[in-house]
């Protein structure tokens, strides 16, 4: 098992995530090609939605990938959402 421990104790953190757009969504404008050179960055700007606030206990974030030519993952970012108003 990935949590068991031989003796004594150990503390950790767990994160229980699911991903599905009937909690909202996010958009990015995907017509713009971005181009990085290795160890570049560069700002990309996104739209969150949620379509609800979250339940008791949850909390929402969104999150992007920045992919290459191939699909390959070449970056990542993420926002908290920490209000939603009508």
């Amino acid at each position: 098992m990935g949590y068991a421990i031989p003796s004594g104790s150990t503390a950790y953190d767990y994160q229980d995530v699911f991903f599905s757009s009937a909690l909202g969504t996010v958009d990015v404008d995907e017509s713009t090609p971005v181009k990085l050179a290795t160890g570049a960055s560069a700002p990309v700007s996104a739209s969150v939605t949620a379509a609800a606030a979250a339940p008791e206990g949850r909390e929402f974030f969104g999150q992007v990938q920045l992919v290459n030519a191939r699909g390959t993952v070449a970056g990542l970012g993420s926002v908290k959402i920490e209000k939603v108003t009508p």
